[in-house]
């Protein structure tokens, strides 16, 4: 988004990690951060829907359009809603954006990019978790369930452990 890049897709299964990033950025940006899902809508970052889930992805896209505001609107999981129809709508909106507007798409790993889209979106993998995010979470979750693992080596032995998964997954393994 700070490139100027009008279209992001990340791959992630993280939304409740990439989520807080994304919004970090908006608000340096000053402008408004929506993000879609087909059972609610468009919400805005206080949860309020803005448009409501029956209008539909390519309404949604419409609206975001129509704005005359600077704004972030995100995606999750849209593949099912992938018509010929949606894809040129999202290509063409694209087209619209001005350059305070951004189109971001969160898609689990194993979506690609639909071919129709694929060099209007910037791809980005987004990593699991490392050792800088895996050793906090290895101790603050042993101290909530009151587990002693010491010396430091123990808990970087656990977090190492849990490389390769999710934050959620490492939380409930």
């Amino acid at each position: 988004m700070t490139a100027g890049v009008p279209a992001l897709w990340i791959s992630s299964f993280e939304e409740t990690r990439v989520l807080p990033e994304i919004k970090k950025i908006v608000q340096t940006r000053q402008a408004s951060l929506y993000v879609w899902t087909t059972t609610r809508g468009v919400v805005d970052t206080d949860g309020r829907c803005t448009i409501p889930p029956d209008v539909g992805i390519e309404g949604a896209v419409q609206s975001m359009v129509d704005s005359t505001s600077a704004f972030v609107l995100v995606l999750l999981d849209p593949h099912e809603h992938f018509k010929p129809a949606t894809k040129r709508k999202i290509r063409d909106a694209i087209q619209q954006f001005k350059s305070n507007c951004h189109l971001i798409v969160i898609s689990p790993k194993d979506d690609a990019v639909p071919f129709e889209l694929s060099r209007t979106f910037m791809p980005i993998d987004y990593e699991l978790p490392d050792l800088t995010l895996m050793v906090p979470l290895t101790e603050a979750l042993c101290e909530q369930a009151s587990i002693k693992l010491r010396p430091d080596s123990a808990i970087k032995a656990v977090a190492e452990s849990a490389l390769g998964l999710t934050e959620f997954e490492a939380r409930n393994a």
